[in-house]
């Protein structure tokens, strides 16, 4: 696994304003059962996460750090296990799941070694029927995780929307999400963050 997100807070010209930049990397095991009409999942992860703020956090004009906030060397190496259930069903499915995390390292040291997460996700499969030649699945998900900074305090995430094409296969997801909790981006750890947006991510597999 390899992957990273950027924090965008504007843009000059056609330059992108990027703040904030995580990396992970590391790898995972999964793991899948059939029961008669319903499935046993589980994930073990193991990641590097580390956080970097960027030039776009840097007031070049001022020759300072934008809030005065300056880098932190942020480090968190740990692994996760996850254990889920779904039941399947004609007309959709429902999936629920649970996890735990434990980081050997972490810096700065008030971040909470152990965290915790939890969720839920139900489709609708055949509600709208094909749209636009391929079948079409209706889905709400609940997502929550408990994480120390140093005080522990839960993230919540609500997503609502519509994927294109097979559920557990390649298609096109719009939706809408809601988030409540901790910054996304670890150079932010000790802030919290309320959001509401919109999006698209196109599966290829």
């Amino acid at each position: 696994d390899f992957f990273g997100k950027g924090f965008v807070t504007g843009s000059q010209g056609l330059r992108l304003q990027v703040d904030a930049l995580d990396g992970f990397i590391g790898g995972h095991l999964s793991f899948s059962k059939n029961l008669s009409e319903n499935r046993l999942i589980g994930r073990l992860r193991i990641l590097h996460h580390s956080a970097h703020l960027v030039d776009g956090h840097y007031n070049v004009s001022d020759g300072r750090w934008i809030d005065n906030r300056t880098p932190i060397p942020f480090t968190r190496d740990f692994g996760e296990f996850t254990l889920g259930h779904v039941l399947l069903n004609p007309s959709g499915s429902l999936r629920y799941y649970a996890g735990v995390a434990y980081a050997v390292f972490v810096r700065p040291d008030d971040i909470g070694r152990l965290s915790y997460l939890g969720g839920v996700e139900g489709t609708l499969e055949n509600l709208l029927g094909p749209v636009m030649d391929q079948p079409s699945q209706l889905y709400c998900a609940y997502h929550i995780s408990l994480t120390g900074t140093p005080v522990y305090a839960a993230s919540n995430q609500i997503q609502l929307g519509i994927k294109l094409g097979r559920w557990s296969g390649r298609g096109t997801d719009f939706y809408l999400a809601f988030y409540e909790g901790r910054q996304l981006f670890g150079e932010f750890f000790d802030q919290r963050l309320t959001a509401f947006g919109a999006g698209c991510m196109v599966d290829f597999f």
